[in-house]
């Protein structure tokens, strides 16, 4: 009797606590995902073995839904997934969120119901079985072949070769990381060859999803006039946005909730000043961790890349500059200089900033730019060609997980989607290429 009774208020507390969710996001659904778990309420945690509620928002490819039900097994009972999707995700969801209920409130009641034995804890999606057959293969059946090599009980065995930093034999393993890592772009599936924590070959299998919820009011602009100062708020928006995206990165989740509200202030109108911002920036020391010169494309490349990314590495290139509106108000591009890891977050801060005062100057002035905008990420037409690609594998090559994370974070999803994949993402996700 007890111990029903300590299990019983074992389980009101757990009803009661914030809601540990994992969100999977998929196409033009980052932005308002990371709005509604800024909710004190909700707690987006770093793995699915934390979390009891799966969150999906957005449109997802289908051929990516064995990486999604891997995803929504790891998740310890009990549990339930989410839809936040206009068309029906990949898995099965049993709840469907914007039905007339605050996405938050109806996560939280969700949550209480799983605990208090009010809703079902959801099955498994995938058979429980080894990633690849072993038993009796071999010569003691166990999927190994002689000392090394083989798959032994279905995982594939770590081979010898030479650590790139000092030539000594160290096991290489590879192994494919994504689509929904949750402190890397969303959609973004790498190969990866690993000695330790040492990246020695990396191939991108599937890009990041779109993100493209934040151009809405560049893209009218394209047709119609629409205000400087709701375009410039819209911007720093956006940086803001991707500097809590690397302050995640760093476990820096304090600070980083405060650039999401803060981004959201900004583009109400709320905010004029990031003087706060800069120095609680500076004073976490996440910029200074970044080794000088890390993630620094080549000349070559640095010319394929658009927007804040290229004007870090001291290109002033910026479609505002020939602006009859943006000349009278005395804009010029803020440009970096090294183009590396660093020099990236600065840019953000900084246009961030430049764009504060530019919506401040400009009042209610309205202006259209039917030959084309200066976008947060780029250029924006309404009939863009391909842009070239770059070479973002040989950029990863030779860092450490933590240095590889913080480069991959630096660049707009935009600047990743360049990045030509090894093979083409269905094949890659079906795995014919394994």
């Amino acid at each position: 009797m007890a111990v029903a009774a300590l299990t019983q208020r074992a389980h009101h507390c757990a009803a009661a606590a914030r809601v540990p969710v994992y969100p999977v996001v998929g196409v033009d659904a980052r932005d308002r995902v990371e709005t509604l778990l800024s909710d004190p309420a909700l707690d987006s945690v770093a793995s699915p073995r934390q979390a009891a509620v799966l969150l999906v928002a957005g449109a997802l490819p289908s051929y990516l839904g064995t990486d999604l039900k891997r995803l929504h097994d790891q998740l310890p009972h009990p549990r339930t997934t989410a839809s936040w999707c206009a068309e029906p995700p990949p898995i099965p969801a049993s709840l469907t969120l914007g039905n007339g209920i605050s996405p938050s409130d109806a996560l939280v009641a969700a949550h209480g119901e799983l605990y208090l034995g009010r809703r079902e804890s959801e099955s498994d999606l995938l058979p429980d079985e080894p990633p690849a057959p072993w038993q009796g293969v071999g010569e003691h059946g166990q999927g190994g072949e002689g000392m090394m090599g083989g798959k032994p009980f279905g995982r594939p065995m770590a081979m010898t070769g030479q650590d790139p930093r000092d030539a000594l034999p160290l096991d290489a393993v590879t192994v494919d990381a994504g689509p929904f890592l949750s402190t890397w772009p969303p959609g973004l599936k790498l190969r990866l060859t690993l000695q330790g924590d040492v990246v020695t070959e990396a191939a991108l299998l599937h890009p990041p999803f779109r993100q493209t919820e934040i151009e809405a009011p560049f893209r009218r602009a394209l047709r119609e006039p629409v205000a400087i100062a709701e375009l410039e708020r819209a911007r720093a928006a956006h940086h803001l946005r991707a500097l809590a995206r690397f302050l995640e990165t760093r476990e820096l989740r304090a600070l980083r909730m405060r650039f999401i509200r803060k981004a959201d202030a900004v583009v109400a109108g709320e905010l004029r000043t990031l003087e706060s911002l800069r120095r609680y920036f500076r004073l976490s020391g996440a910029a200074l961790a970044i080794g000088r010169g890390l993630g620094t494309p080549t000349e070559g490349d640095c010319a394929c890349l658009q927007g804040p990314a290229l004007r870090a590495a001291g290109a002033d290139r910026d479609a505002r500059t020939d602006h009859p509106v943006y000349r009278r108000l005395g804009f010029r591009p803020v440009c970096g200089g090294r183009g590396d890891t660093a020099s990236r977050l600065g840019q953000w801060l900084a246009e961030a900033e430049q764009s504060l005062a530019l919506a401040e100057a400009a009042g209610d002035v309205r202006a259209e730019f039917p030959d084309g905008i200066e976008g947060p990420t780029g250029p924006i037409r309404d009939a863009a060609g391909e842009l070239p690609s770059w070479d973002l594998e040989s950029l990863l090559t030779g860092l450490e997980w933590d240095e590889m994370v913080a480069v991959l974070a630096s660049f707009d999803v935009a600047a990743l989607r360049q990045v030509r994949p090894a093979v083409p993402a269905e094949l890659a996700d079906q795995g014919e290429h394994s």
